[in-house]
C-alpha cells in the first residue's frame, strides 16, 4: 500500500525530520502540500467564508483552505490509482507497532473505507473486534479531531471529492460528519501515531468568534443542533 506524507515543499526540516524517523522501514512518497503562502493557491476558489461565518461563527484561515486544498489532492491521488493509500502529515510521531504490524493494518481497508490512526481528542469508544494485540479498530461516539494519518480507499476519496465543492470548515471535521459524503469514520485505538512537538503552519487563531452577535449564536446553535440531528440519523 502506498504510503504518502503531505509536506510543503519550503518545510525541509520537516521532510528532513520524517525521513530520520521512518528510516527505511516502510516505502513512503512525499507529496507537496499546498501552500497558503501563494496568494491563488488551488482550490481557495471553493472557500464560502460568508457560509462558515454564519453556520459557525468564524472564518477559515488561509492556511486551513490550503489544508482541505493538500488533502483534496491526495484524495484525487488515491482515486487516481484506484487503490487503497495512507496519508500521513509531516508533524506526526510514528508508534514502532506500526512499523511492526503494518502489514496486518493495511489489511484493514478491504474492510474499512476510512480509518483513523490517531484521534487527537478521543472520546467514548466503542470496540468492534481487537485486530492486534492490544489495539482495536472501533467508532468514538463523536469527532475525534486530527487528520494526522488515515487509511482511505478509493470510494471514501471519491465520496470525499464529491462532497467538497466547497470549502466551509476544517477537513478534520467535514472528514468526520457521515451526513455528508457517506462515509463512516473508523479509528484505531490505542493510537498509532501522535502529534510531533513542531510549530503548526496552519497557525493558532483559529475559530475566533470574538465578533459575533446574540443573533449569530442562535444561528449557529440552530446549525449545531440541526448536524446533531443528521449524524444521529447515520
Amino acid at each position: 500500500m502506498k504510503v504518502i506524507i503531505l509536506n510543503l515543499p519550503r518545510s525541509i526540516e520537516r521532510r528532513e525530520r520524517m525521513i530520520k524517523l521512518i528510516n527505511n522501514r516502510i516505502n513512503v512518497e512525499f507529496f507537496p502540500a499546498i501552500d497558503a503562502a501563494e496568494s491563488d493557491f488551488l482550490y481557495k476558489e471553493r472557500s464560502q467564508p460568508e457560509i462558515t461565518k454564519k453556520r459557525f461563527g468564524y472564518v477559515l484561515l488561509d492556511s486551513e483552505i490550503a489544508c482541505f486544498s493538500t488533502h483534496i489532492t491526495a484524495w484525487e491521488k488515491c482515486a487516481q490509482l484506484n487503490k487503497p493509500i495512507i496519508v500521513l502529515e509531516d508533524n506526526c510521531e510514528i508508534d514502532d507497532v506500526f512499523f511492526d504490524s503494518f502489514s496486518r493494518i493495511i489489511k484493514l481497508a478491504s474492510e474499512y473505507d476510512y480509518i483513523k490512526l490517531a484521534a487527537t481528542r478521543p472520546r467514548k469508544f466503542k470496540i468492534i473486534k481487537e485486530i492486534f494485540d492490544g489495539y482495536y479498530i472501533g467508532k468514538y461516539n463523536s469527532r475525534c479531531c486530527g487528520t494526522i494519518g488515515y487509511i482511505i480507499t478509493p470510494r471514501a476519496a471519491k465520496k470525499f471529492i464529491d462532497a467538497s465543492k466547497h470549502i466551509v470548515e476544517p477537513v478534520d471535521d467535514f472528514m468526520e460528519k457521515t451526513y455528508k459524503h457517506g462515509i463512516h469514520t473508523y479509528c484505531i485505538k490505542p493510537n498509532l501515531l501522535h502529534r510531533a512537538a513542531v510549530p503548526s503552519t496552519i497557525g493558532t487563531m483559529r475559530k475566533n468568534k470574538s465578533s459575533i452577535s446574540f443573533i449569530d449564536k442562535i444561528c449557529i446553535e440552530i446549525f449545531r443542533l440541526y448536524e446533531q440531528y443528521k449524524s444521529r440519523r447515520q
